[in-house]
């Protein structure tokens, strides 16, 4: 029996060391050397002051911080005069009369278990430490014993000692100079300023509103001068009763008001893109002097290329009384900042924008990319790994209808895949390959809408396009039905190009194909003709007025959801070869072949920027993505080309307000005023 006891105790003890070795103390939790084992649910994680070197006889904040799981403190304890507190965590304010070493205990059952220390380490004025409490004035040592600035007579301490009386008694107290400029003109900044022995002296006015009635022995006062007469009294008293006040006049007379009549503008707007020719255009009235940056003139138009260098330009103006007016027009260049990469995910699909500012899906070939601008964006999180789709990625859609429990839904070569934040692999939902591997359709388009998906298969093979009508049964089984649509001679459309959904009713969706758009409304299985429309590459974008523009290489039309037809857009010039339109207000964008055209809503000529994208594969360029009339600059306009992205920003007149552009297959450029 004893041997199993000693096995027992044995056992019991090599595990007691182990838990010791495991749980080492850390500097912040000391414990008492009466301490037999740390509590290790009790500790002090902080304890120490905001100022660890204060200024005799300023005060600083001393603060703790406890950790208490079990709620076993019984209470806190500061020596040095702070005494017990009750709260694990707080602060004392504290101002120690010399260096002091707080010390802060916590008590467990009655018992201190922990203590932590804190220095605070007092200076006086020239940085020498002090390592004692200051003592009384000694009124003829020549010494400030206690620390005020004053020492022997001029201390208040030594009011009472008999060679201080005599010395006081006899001092004279006068003010030596007071300095003013007695006549002024309304609204000039004026100065009364005076030089004194007095211990302090204080000023009254009738006239104008001081900051403060007391001030220092030499001082000074400064105010905006108001019209008519102003009076000040300064007044000084010694310590031996000697008084003296001085009254201050000063004249203000009725100021000219500034005659000069000026117009200063910078054309066609202060906010412009790097390299876009501007003028500068002034006509000054009525004035004896006129300089706008160097240019010794009144009346004039200077041309300027924008520049990153250049950020305002200033026109000083004196008119006819000599008054000065400076006017500064600031200038807004577009500046361009990496906002994130696609890690190493190459071949950019598409973008799509949360409702939540800064959110957004980034589609490549071989991801889909969730970046928040609150988090870090070198490291978006992984939605959609391509490796497990053994497919490209070619559409990507985010759930928002109660009708499926699915959050995303992918489109590849081989079908429509499914997954939710939960699953770390995607499931095949819609096949369109055979056994053979085969691919017959590619998902180039999905949306999903309050009851359905609807997905774009472009045809491979031979086989023409099919719109795909998705539903889920009551087992949660997926099923669908397909749907051709046919040209006016039954001839067989082969290419759908997008999808646009109602922004105030997702189950509105617009199909634009290459000869036509189809509507099909309130989540139902018809597809009505919208109209058609000439030429190739024909596509569709939302704009920020809520219709929607669809246009090919030569012709523009917009559609609206209430009419459900197309009708020809603005006229915006001759244009060929268009690739992307867009329009904001009375300005437009229309990309070409060679480059983008923009007509501004105050200039009668177009402006050809062909070389803000340089020579790119142009693909789809110019897109809103959540830009509102009343948050213009949340967000931006995505510009895109096969290898280049940029943002463009405009004001509420639909004038450019920035605009950046980067090669390389970087994904999104924010830009910054």
């Amino acid at each position: 029996m004893n041997k199993i006891l000693k096995q027992i105790l044995s056992v019991f003890i090599i595990s007691l060391l182990s838990l010791t070795a495991c749980n080492p103390l850390s500097d912040n939790n000391i414990p008492r050397s009466d301490q037999i084992v740390p509590d290790y649910t009790v500790s002090i994680t902080g304890f120490t002051a905001d100022d660890l070197v204060v200024e005799y006889g300023n005060s600083t904040l001393l603060r703790w911080n406890i950790k208490d799981s079990l709620n076993k403190v019984d209470k806190v304890f500061i020596d040095n005069g702070i005494g017990a507190k009750k709260a694990v965590s707080g602060s004392v304010q504290v101002t120690p009369k010399a260096s002091t070493v707080y010390t802060l205990s916590v008590y467990v059952d009655g018992k201190v278990l922990y203590e932590k220390s804190a220095i605070i380490t007092v200076i006086t004025a020239d940085g020498s430490e002090v390592k004692e409490a200051p003592g009384e004035e000694i009124c003829d040592d020549e010494i400030d014993n206690d620390l005020d600035g004053k020492n022997n007579c001029d201390d208040a301490d030594c009011a009472e000692f008999e060679a201080c009386i005599q010395e006081n008694n006899e001092k004279i107290y006068e003010f030596s100079s007071v300095d003013y400029q007695s006549e002024v003109t309304e609204g000039d900044l004026v100065t009364v300023s005076w030089e004194s022995n007095f211990n302090n002296v204080e000023a009254a006015s009738t006239s104008i509103e001081l900051d403060r009635v007391y001030y220092d022995a030499d001082g000074s006062i400064e105010f905006i001068a108001p019209l008519g007469e102003i009076t000040i009294y300064l007044h000084g008293e010694g310590d031996n009763g000697h008084i003296e006040t001085k009254e201050v006049i000063i004249n203000s007379s009725e100021k000219e008001p500034f005659s000069a009549q000026v117009k200063f503008k910078v054309l066609p707007s202060r906010h412009l893109i790097p390299g876009q020719p501007y003028q500068i255009v002034w006509d000054v009235q009525d004035a004896s002097y006129c300089n706008m940056d160097g240019f010794e003139s009144c009346h004039r138009t200077e041309s300027n290329n924008a520049s990153h260098s250049l950020s305002s330009h200033t026109l000083t103006v004196t008119d006819l009384f000599g008054n000065v007016k400076e006017i500064t027009i600031p200038l807004t260049i577009s500046q361009i900042e990496d906002k994130s990469s696609t890690n190493g995910h190459n071949d950019l699909v598409d973008v799509v924008y949360t409702s939540t500012k800064g959110q957004y899906y980034l589609i490549t070939k071989t991801a889909v990319l969730f970046y928040d601008s609150k988090a870090t964006e070198d490291n978006p999180k992984v939605i959609v790994d391509g490796e497990k789709l053994e497919s490209d990625i070619l559409s990507f859609a985010v759930n928002s209808s109660s009708a499926f429990d699915d959050k995303y839904f992918i489109g590849t070569k081989k079908g429509i895949f499914k997954k939710s934040d939960d699953e770390t692999d995607p499931q095949i939902i819609i096949g369109t390959y055979d056994n053979e591997g085969n691919e017959y359709y590619h998902v180039t388009e999905l949306v999903v809408t309050e009851s359905k998906i609807l997905a774009a298969g472009s045809g491979q093979l031979g086989m023409a396009s099919k719109i795909f009508e998705i539903k889920k049964d009551d087992s949660g089984l997926y099923g669908y039905t397909s749907h051709r649509f046919y040209n006016v001679d039954r001839s067989e459309i082969h290419n759908v190009y997008d999808f646009s959904q109602n922004p105030t009713d997702k189950n509105d969706v617009l199909i634009v194909t290459d000869t036509g758009a189809f509507i099909t409304r309130d989540g139902g299985s018809n597809f009505e003709s919208a109209g058609t429309i000439s030429g190739s590459d024909i596509k569709s974008t939302w704009q920020l007025d809520g219709n929607l523009l669809v246009w090919s290489n030569n012709q523009i039309k917009e559609f609206n959801f209430e009419t459900g037809s197309l009708a020809t857009a603005s006229t915006v010039g001759t244009v060929n070869n268009v690739i992307y339109f867009y329009k904001k207000t009375s300005t437009y964008f229309v990309l070409t072949a060679q480059g983008l055209k923009i007509k501004f809503s105050n200039q009668n000529q177009d402006t050809f920027l062909s070389t803000l994208f340089g020579d790119h594969d142009y693909k789809v360029i110019i897109e809103d993505y959540g830009v509102t009339e009343s948050s213009e600059t949340d967000y931006g306009t995505m510009v895109r080309t096969r290898y280049a992205f940029g943002s463009l920003f405009l004001d509420n007149s639909g004038n450019i307000k920035y605009m950046g552009f980067g090669g390389g297959f970087v994904p999104i450029f924010m830009v910054n005023n």
